[in-house]
């Protein structure tokens, strides 16, 4: 369980010797002088601090580091090199006990969420560590983040604290665009709402793909800001968003996506963030090759079928109605010659993964018929839960929540039903 802190509650977890803390710090959150406050804080307690930028200063500190040292890796994913992240990980791990064991406290702050990070097999520094979450600054507590740096007016205060929704970052962007005395008020309003898009593209980069997406379907899809938090946390990651700043419940329970005076400025900044993503996610290839998986066992299992309870001319009779569709398809494709579909290798080739489907349910037939183990209504379902999402797929769209999860649980049961109860290959 995460606790909620500031900044000082973060130095009171880190003041006991020989711990290991972490936080997801985003770019909500984030102000360039962290490392400053952390290290004035740490040093009232008599402790001497080390930020760690690279894994080779992280090897280092360790094997002098005692029990007046804290070390501060503050920006996790920027110590890690890209494609290499697990490996790097499994070797941190034992070195940041090392340096626990020998008294030494550790910090570990990342932009990005942890369950972002590979998993490793059996633990890992995020199961050693313990949680901090980062809440939005308070009033009073904004309000005392401005006056230590810059004295303002009580109107500019009211007014910085109220449109930077406790965000460090926006607090500081903000008070160096009200001290701008060359700027007028209208080029001000417009500095700041351009401070606050950059910030929430950043915020939204860091989530991810993923979790972006969930966040878009609630947002854009569904057009709901305030669902409840039970539904929230069954498809997403409600602690990263929390995390991230995009999500806070209320004392009274009450969920508020994108928490800000100014939603229009979050929301267009997540489109954009979505728009421009260009590469795959992990689970949007990996689900690619289950479809890929599913529907070429699908077609061997219905043309098993057929070729066993129709006979050897089952092409002509089942696809009958379809035969016009798949011949033009193929001459498109490669096969200007074929006049008939029984010149085709393989006709199901041809049939999308809704027509095959509807071909299971036909085959399944009503209740109790089964084809590989699924009655016709099963068939139905199954159909209107795969197509929309191989459609998603098969169009470069943005997977929505939950897809890759439950998808690869579905498949997998139909996989284990097949092998139960065809003869098809493994």
């Amino acid at each position: 369980m995460d606790q909620v802190c500031g900044y000082h509650e973060i130095v009171q977890k880190l003041t006991p010797r020989g711990v290991l803390v972490y936080s997801h710090v985003g770019a909500f959150h984030r102000a360039d002088d962290m490392a400053q406050q952390l290290g004035e804080s740490l040093a009232a307690k008599h402790r001497r601090t080390t930020v760690i930028s690279t894994m080779q200063q992280a090897v280092e500190w360790v094997n002098h580091a005692s029990s007046d040292d804290v070390g501060l890796i503050l920006d996790l994913e920027s110590i890690l090199t890209r494609n290499e992240e697990e490996g790097e990980l499994s070797r941190l791990r034992p070195a940041l006990q090392r340096a626990n064991e020998s008294g030494a406290s550790v910090l570990v702050t990342s932009g990005r969420p942890p369950l972002s990070f590979p998993s490793l097999v059996g633990s890992s520094l995020f199961a050693d560590a313990t949680h901090v979450r980062l809440p939005p600054l308070t009033d009073p507590r904004a309000g005392e983040w401005i006056l230590r740096r810059s004295p303002v007016s009580d109107s500019s205060l009211a007014n910085l604290i109220r449109h930077a929704n406790g965000s460090r970052r926006l607090l500081d962007d903000f008070l160096q665009i009200e001290l701008a005395g060359a700027l007028s008020g209208n080029e001000k309003v417009k500095a700041a709402r351009k401070a606050e898009y950059s910030l929430a593209c950043d915020v939204f980069a860091e989530l991810g793909q993923e979790l972006a997406s969930e966040l878009s379907f609630w947002v854009h899809d569904c057009e709901i800001f305030d669902p409840n938090e039970s539904d929230l946390s069954r498809f997403t990651d409600t602690r990263a968003l929390k995390g991230a700043g995009v999500l806070r419940v209320s004392a009274d329970g009450k969920v508020d996506l994108l928490p800000f005076h100014n939603k229009v400025i979050w929301s267009d900044a997540l489109a954009l963030t979505l728009d421009s993503q260009f590469d795959p996610s992990e689970d949007w290839v990996a689900l690619i090759q289950e479809f890929y998986s599913f529907e070429r066992r699908l077609r061997y299992d219905l043309r098993v079928h057929f070729e066993e309870n129709v006979g050897s001319d089952w092409a002509t009779k089942v696809l009958a109605s379809r035969a016009s569709s798949i011949l033009e398809l193929a001459r498109f494709d490669g096969h200007p010659r074929a006049t008939s579909i029984e010149h085709l290798r393989s006709p199901l080739d041809w049939l999308t993964l809704g027509v095959l489907l509807e071909l299971a349910e036909s085959v399944a037939g009503p209740k109790p018929g089964l084809f590989l183990g699924c009655g016709g209504e099963e068939w139905h379902r199954i159909g209107s839960e795969l197509t929309s999402v191989r459609n998603r797929l098969a169009h470069m769209r943005q997977l929505r929540m939950g897809d890759a999860g439950v998808m690869k649980r579905k498949l997998h049961i139909l996989d284990m039903r097949r092998k139960n109860n065809s003869g098809g290959p493994p």
